[in-house]
């Protein structure tokens, strides 16, 4: 009887989430029917549906996972996944905490508004206007290779080069995510108590000195919180990203799991493509799903966060 007063009352709230649910379900559950073609030898044939094609291919076990495990590039692709993803995050959070605290010690509202739609624009950005900007200004003839003929140097292939292509995508990756993500504690600081500042001015503490031993230690549940729920983000290394930056040149720096899966599953015209691909990103889903759930469960005991 509670639970369906409880409900009752929440009625208008399940409602407005059905719309989301509709799609979700459309868009991320219903496809997952497609994950069949990871352990069957399957092949879109002319004159016969997506079901009845899926389903009628022959069942090979976990061939195509042996065989994506067997690959010479395996193993430095999921290095590069990994090691991108880590960089990014570690840069992302340590820089967005610096970038909070250089915001809060604004003291004039609209210099510190204006900066704030300044490094926030570039997140509403997609990746395709973002990476053309990019390529024009690390191509060869572009304007920082010609300050570096100014100074003397000589021109750098930016994204030629597997030394210098996960620096290019670390800091684009700051370039458009940094602003968005100093909200987060940016929040978290507006809520810290004045009356600490006031007691640590009192007793003789600078500015800096209140950043160290006031502010950081308020907000540091949330930036812990923060690097524990991202965990489960590791393996996703930024595809769109990667796929408008990259190319063939520096795939044994810059090529991750999304990639690869895309390169095999549509680019390349070996047989059973499709079934390749969807092996790969399938192996990659099982690993976000299992960090998700050890990230989530540890913020949880840890950090009395709720999981539903």
């Amino acid at each position: 009887m509670q639970l369906r007063s409880k409900t009752k009352k929440q009625l208008v709230l399940h409602s407005m989430m059905l719309p989301g649910t509709i799609l979700l379900i459309v868009f991320n559950v219903f496809p997952m029917i497609g994950i069949w073609m990871a352990f069957s030898k399957y092949q879109p044939k002319y004159g016969m549906g997506y079901f009845e094609a899926l389903f009628s291919a022959d069942y090979v076990g976990f061939a195509f996972f042996r065989q994506i495990f067997s690959r010479p590039d395996f193993r430095q692709v999921l290095f590069n996944t990994i090691y991108i993803s880590v960089v990014k995050l570690v840069l992302l959070i340590g820089l967005g905490i610096l970038l909070s605290l250089l915001l809060n010690e604004i003291p004039f509202l609209r210099l510190k508004k204006g900066i704030q739609v300044i490094v926030f624009i570039p997140y509403f950005l997609s990746w395709v206007i973002l990476s053309s900007i990019m390529i024009d200004l690390l191509s060869l003839d572009g304007p920082i290779n010609r300050m570096i003929e100014a100074f003397g140097g000589e021109p750098i292939s930016f994204l030629g080069s597997n030394t210098w292509f996960p620096v290019v995508l670390f800091v684009s990756e700051l370039w458009k995510s940094l602003g968005y993500q100093a909200i987060y504690f940016l929040a978290a600081i507006t809520a810290v108590s004045p009356g600490l500042y006031e007691a640590a001015e009192i007793d003789g503490a600078n500015r800096v000195q209140q950043c160290f031993h006031v502010t950081l230690p308020c907000i540091r549940p949330i930036i812990i919180l923060m690097m524990v729920l991202n965990i489960g983000n590791i393996m996703n290394a930024g595809f769109e990203q990667v796929l408008a930056l990259y190319n063939s040149l520096v795939y044994e720096s810059g090529d991750i799991i999304d990639t690869m899966s895309y390169r095999i599953g549509l680019l390349n015209a070996s047989t059973f493509q499709y079934s390749l691909g969807t092996a790969v990103g399938l192996f990659k889903s099982v690993i976000c799903c299992v960090l998700f759930g050890a990230s989530y469960l540890f913020a949880a005991k840890k950090l009395d966060y709720e999981v539903l």
